[in-house]
């Protein structure tokens, strides 16, 4: 299942699950109940585009992060989780 929840300069981009949501509560907006309804139109290629991208830099920016914690230069916890199976 996908989930991304962007909000910038008034703006909102959500997608949960299936459901797209953008817009803001003072202008227009759109929903749509199924992106892969969307499937083969530029949208969705943006939307699955901003997806993989923002995944990268999320783990970009926890990598980062982790080294910064370990060598003491931010202040943090690590959380060592393991897998359940």
């Amino acid at each position: 299942m996908m989930y991304i929840e962007l909000e910038s300069l008034g703006q909102v981009l959500r997608v949960v699950g299936t459901s797209l949501c953008i817009g803001n509560e003072s202008d227009e907006g759109v929903y749509v109940d199924d992106i892969s309804s969307l499937e083969g139109t530029e949208l969705y290629k943006r939307i699955i585009e901003l997806e993989k991208e923002l995944r990268g830099v999320l783990t970009e920016l926890k990598d980062i992060a982790i080294d910064k914690v370990k060598r003491n230069e931010l202040e943090g916890v690590i959380d060592e989780a393991k897998e359940v199976a």
